[in-house]
């Protein structure tokens, strides 16, 4: 399988506004790639102008992409992703309320916007995910599933906030990966 793995925003200048490298979670890499699949595991900076959908298109359509895995703002971008080109996907608290950051950070092409959503996606929010403190508020994420009538998978977490740890990641992949829901 081919996996996108869409990191959430995070500040990428530092105090002098300086870009600051990319870095890439190993224990992402580790988690998505034990299964032998391929992950593509793109540079994204969130705060570097509105670019980043036109640069996710072009990943998708050069890498022939199974299943894409978005995390915060990469959720964002995924899940729009996976409705244009009908892929399935995972989104961990993805940033897809009315009072997230990301869709001020990078716009919806237009050609998203009437698009139907694809069912074949799995949501992941923690309940206590709040953007007061630093997350999504996840249950606004959840209303605006509920008001565009997605039919995928909500799964809530119970104490979980806007940080999803590695084990969570881990047994959310191993769980669908070997479910039947993707096919």
């Amino acid at each position: 399988m081919n996996i996108l793995y869409i990191e959430g925003s995070c500040w990428m200048r530092d105090e002098n506004y300086n870009l600051k490298p990319f870095i890439k979670n190993k224990y992402i890499e580790m988690i998505f790639n034990q299964f032998g699949d391929k992950l593509i595991y793109p540079e994204v900076y969130w705060y570097e102008g509105d670019y980043l959908f036109p640069y996710l298109e072009d990943i998708v359509e050069k890498n022939n992409i199974d299943l894409i895995i978005g995390y915060s703002a990469g959720g964002y971008t995924g899940f729009h992703l996976c409705n244009k080109y009908k892929i399935n996907g995972i989104h961990f608290n993805p940033a897809i309320a009315p009072t997230s950051e990301a869709p001020t950070l990078q716009l919806l092409p237009d050609d998203y916007k009437k698009l139907p959503i694809y069912q074949k996606q799995v949501i992941l929010i923690g309940d206590k995910d709040r953007k007061s403190l630093g997350g999504v508020d996840g249950h606004l994420v959840i209303n605006y599933l509920k008001s565009k009538n997605f039919g995928g998978e909500i799964m809530i977490v119970p104490g979980l906030e806007h940080e999803v740890f590695l084990n969570i990641f881990n047994m959310t992949f191993d769980h669908f990966r070997n479910s039947n829901f993707f096919n």
